[in-house]
């Protein structure tokens, strides 16, 4: 295995914290160990959306589409993006980009799109005006369902897990580093993204970028 890729036992382990009704750890992987893993609380700002979600007392106020979260000095191994939110049940396709830049034609590192009409969810890279070669995966969303995705960055690949499982990989084309903004589009109700990292030294994990928006 990659000294920087996350092993199956660690993905599990982030699983196992990630508690429907009792949520209060998250992985914190050191950027330059990142085979290893301590289990953290989670920071009270991300703890009442999770709980909200998850046990019926109501969802947070939907954040406005199109929506633009700046990554001041790009993202970084040990790193994760969360992301909360409902698919309306006339939905016919949304987007997550790990961007560039927040400009029109800007390079994406990362693009993840659901699309309900093809029933797949496709994966991809836009660079110097082209996009790459798709990766295409079964639709882990269901119309009219809530839904919860946590990506977690490592040295070599993009993790995905949906709904508390591993769902798929995306080994990195373009480096971490250059993504400097996540834009969130299309038919989805969005209701939170935050993005947290493990620091490099200390037991403490932040959530350094991300609005977190409670009713």
């Amino acid at each position: 295995m990659p000294e920087n890729e996350l092993s199956e036992e660690l993905t599990l382990e982030i699983i196992n914290a990630l508690d429907a009704r009792a949520i209060e750890k998250i992985m914190n992987v050191g950027r330059h160990q990142v085979d290893k893993f301590v289990l953290m609380p989670f920071r009270k700002e991300i703890m009442p959306i999770i709980l909200k979600a998850n046990d019926g007392k109501g969802l947070p106020k939907l954040m406005t589409l199109p929506y633009h979260q700046p990554v001041p000095g790009g993202l970084h191994p040990g790193m994760s993006v969360y992301v909360q939110g409902t698919v309306p049940k006339l939905a016919n396709r949304f987007f997550l980009d790990f961007a560039c830049c927040q400009h029109d034609g800007a390079d994406i590192p990362f693009h993840v799109s659901p699309q309900f009409d093809a029933e797949n969810i496709v994966l991809n890279t836009f660079q110097a005006g082209r996009w790459g070669k798709e990766e295409k995966y079964k639709m882990p969303f269901q119309k009219g369902d809530p839904f919860e995705v946590i990506f977690i960055l490592s040295g070599v690949e993009y993790q995905v897990i949906v709904n508390k499982k591993p769902f798929c990989t995306f080994k990195h084309r373009m480096s971490l580093q250059s993504v400097q903004n996540i834009h969130v589009d299309g038919d989805l109700e969005l209701q939170s993204l935050a993005v947290m990292e493990g620091p490099m030294m200390g037991n403490v994990v932040s959530i350094c970028y991300g609005q977190v928006v409670t009713s």
